[in-house]
């Protein structure tokens, strides 16, 4: 694939994530969820639950979005950046003379993702004499291509069939259950465990190695609800 449609590519993911939350955007601004009050902000923390020949990483991500004690149906939008992961995989030479095994062991760079959050209340969240509220969510976003992998060759100087690919970035989608804390009137601390479901476009090189793979993820986030009372 060249460089041109891989960037063609991405920009079609991004703008696909844009349009669908502007749609969404519109479409709840006529049930009055787009007031002044009711404006949430997070920061807080996530991490990538992969295993096998893939290790986790954590990442760090900020938020915007609303949320009203009228309306149990809530969102934002959030950016992250998140840690490289360690990955250590077998494959064969590329050398037809010497096809034997080759041992690869790196650990990827970070990257960036821009993702949009759509969720739902399980319980009543109007009632200010419920700390806990249960909720289940939605989310579309777009994760950066993996900066440069760092790896290791054994035997050193082979060259392994499939190679680390830090090329590309990819479309994601998940589904998450967690629950919100609401310590006060303005301050909450919400927690969720879900699934994220990654899509990365054919690299076009044959074989390659994915650092970033669908996969559990945790989030812990403390809220600030700046709009309440207004």
């Amino acid at each position: 694939m060249s460089s041109v449609t891989r960037v063609q590519l991405n920009a079609f993911w991004l703008l696909l994530f844009l349009l669908t939350a502007q749609l969404a955007m519109a479409q709840y601004k006529k049930v009055n969820l787009f007031t002044k009050s009711g404006r949430i902000y997070e920061m807080g923390i996530n991490y990538r639950m992969q295993n096998g020949e893939r290790s986790a990483s954590p990442g760090f991500f900020i938020s915007a979005g609303r949320s009203r004690d009228d309306r149990r149906i809530h969102h934002w939008f959030d950016m992250g950046i998140n840690a490289g992961n360690k990955f250590d995989y077998m494959t064969v030479s590329s050398y037809s003379s010497t096809p034997g095994p080759v041992r690869v062991q790196g650990k990827s760079g970070f990257d960036y993702t821009l993702n949009y959050t759509l969720g739902y209340f399980l319980a009543d969240n109007s009632d200010d004499e419920k700390p806990l509220l249960p909720y289940i969510s939605g989310t579309i976003g777009y994760s950066s291509k993996i900066n440069y992998s760092e790896y290791t060759v054994s035997p050193a100087g082979d060259s392994p069939e499939m190679y680390p690919s830090d090329e590309r970035g990819s479309f994601n989608a998940g589904v998450a259950a967690g629950i919100l804390y609401r310590a006060s009137e303005k301050i909450g601390i919400r927690l969720s465990a879900g699934y994220m479901s990654v899509t990365t476009a054919s690299s076009g090189y044959g074989v390659v190695f994915e650092e970033l793979k669908s996969h559990p993820a945790i989030q812990l986030a403390l809220r600030f609800n700046i709009g309440a009372g207004e």
